[in-house]
């Protein structure tokens, strides 16, 4: 998957590069048979945050606080001001352990207003940006 520019302001967003999908990949093999998930801040560091889902071996949700943290570590890390910075700096990630390509119907429905999604079938990709 190659590296996608968007011109948003606050640091260059790249859209996720081929590290990046194999990190998830690495991840998402140790979860199986799980859905794992997490979050790509600006830095385009992989995060994993725990599935919250009541069936995780069929869909993925991430906690609030889980989300914030990650957020706030970023900030910490970057020290860019959190004001800087908006949903759509940051990607929501997660895995589809069965192979499926895309988004299910479920990841449509409950995705945010503002954050970019990506998801990663197993065990070799594709990812899917949505």
């Amino acid at each position: 998957m190659s590296c996608k520019e968007q011109a948003l302001p606050g640091p260059r967003l790249p859209w996720v590069s081929p590290e990046v999908v194999a990190q998830i990949l690495t991840i998402g093999a140790d979860r199986l048979p799980l859905e794992a998930c997490g979050v790509i801040p600006p830095d385009q560091q992989v995060v994993e945050t725990p599935n919250s889902h009541p069936t995780p071996t069929k869909a993925y949700a991430i906690d609030v606080e889980d989300l914030g943290n990650a957020i706030l570590a970023y900030v910490g890390r970057s020290g860019v001001h959190p004001h800087d910075l908006s949903r759509e700096h940051f990607i929501v990630w997660h895995t589809h352990p069965l192979g499926s390509v895309g988004p299910s119907q479920g990841d449509l429905d409950t995705r945010v207003e503002g954050f970019r999604y990506v998801v990663v079938s197993m065990p070799q990709g594709p990812a899917t940006k949505f």
